[in-house]
């Protein structure tokens, strides 16, 4: 919706009322169809709400601003254009978009093939032997290989990975003096955050890289 809405701000309906971000989501389902068959198709959408993440970490997201009032706006009139489509649309309140993606890849992954399309890197780590992400823009699925030429890490990996590096779209911090490639030579090194933990002999082991 966000890029929806950024990508085709200047467009209004003949009432004046932004409407850009509705258009594009027509011409992003019907590329959906053509560009990504498939039996069962479910839009993930955000709950609303705080989160288990919150009470967690009392700073997540507390870098956002408050959704453009355009687009808050359209988005009731884009829930109900995918369910009138035919397509399934699943929110909780609490549970964010990515929390009903993982429930889902996890229950079914077993049973089904499921493409994942979304920008998110935290949703790698469902990566399984049928579970992939799709970057629908370029129409690139990434597979556990695939994973790891983009990051340098496996899927399984991917958790400890971002709680390394952080992630600065949700306001979580990482550790200190640690970027990308620290975080990549000490999962290479450990196997994962925890190990490393184990085997560190001194903090300034975890500094030097």
């Amino acid at each position: 919706f966000f890029r929806l809405y950024y990508a085709m701000m200047g467009l209004k309906s003949k009432d004046g009322k932004p409407s850009g971000m509705i258009s594009g989501l027509a011409t992003f389902v019907s590329n959906l169809e053509r560009d990504f068959p498939a039996d069962y198709t479910i839009f993930a959408l955000e709950g609303g709400g705080k989160t288990f993440r919150h009470e967690i970490y009392e700073a997540y997201k507390a870098n956002r601003s408050e959704a453009p009032e355009g687009l808050k706006e359209q988005i009731p009139v884009c829930i109900a254009m995918i369910e009138k489509m035919g397509f399934c649309a699943v929110s909780k309140p609490g549970f964010e978009a990515d929390d009903i993606i993982a429930s889902l890849a996890t229950k079914y992954g077993s049973e089904y093939e499921i493409n994942i399309l979304s920008s998110d890197k935290d949703l790698f780590a469902l990566i399984s032997e049928n579970v992939r992400i799709v970057d629908s823009k370029n129409k690139i699925f990434y597979d556990s290989f695939g994973c790891k030429e983009k990051y340098g890490v496996f899927p399984n990996q991917i958790r400890d990975y971002l709680s390394i590096t952080g992630d600065s779209s949700d306001n979580v911090p990482g550790i200190k003096g640690l970027g990308e490639r620290g975080a990549r030579v000490l999962l290479e090194e450990f196997g994962s955050l925890e190990n490393a933990f184990k085997n560190v002999k001194s903090k300034m082991i975890l500094l030097s890289f």
